[in-house]
């Protein structure tokens, strides 16, 4: 079971500032995911987090097209705002995920 990762484009911005040892950490977890669904699950099955040093990856899980979503990376002190959003967003974040 196989899953192919992308990126939302303020996902992009953000990990463009990031250090090294956060970008290294973000592709580690890209290749996991690939391979296995992990991370805390999220209100739904189709949203989960995995943390790092008090900073939250979110990602969205499209099973049937087998994609996954990055969609933030912020802070434990975001993380109620990120969620809110997230969810207030989700149907254009999945029309976003199924259209690549």
């Amino acid at each position: 079971m196989t899953y192919t990762i992308f990126t939302a484009p303020q996902f992009n911005e953000i990990y463009t500032n990031l250090d090294g040892r956060e970008q290294q950490w973000i592709e580690t977890v890209k290749k996991n995911l690939e391979e296995a669904i992990t991370g805390k699950m999220l209100h739904f099955r189709w949203f989960r987090e995995k943390r790092n040093n008090g900073k939250r990856l979110y990602y969205l899980i499209d099973e049937e097209q087998k994609k996954i979503l990055l969609v933030t990376f912020t802070t434990k002190k975001e993380q109620q705002k990120t969620i809110d959003e997230i969810l207030r967003n989700m149907k254009e974040l999945f029309i976003y995920l199924r259209s690549l």
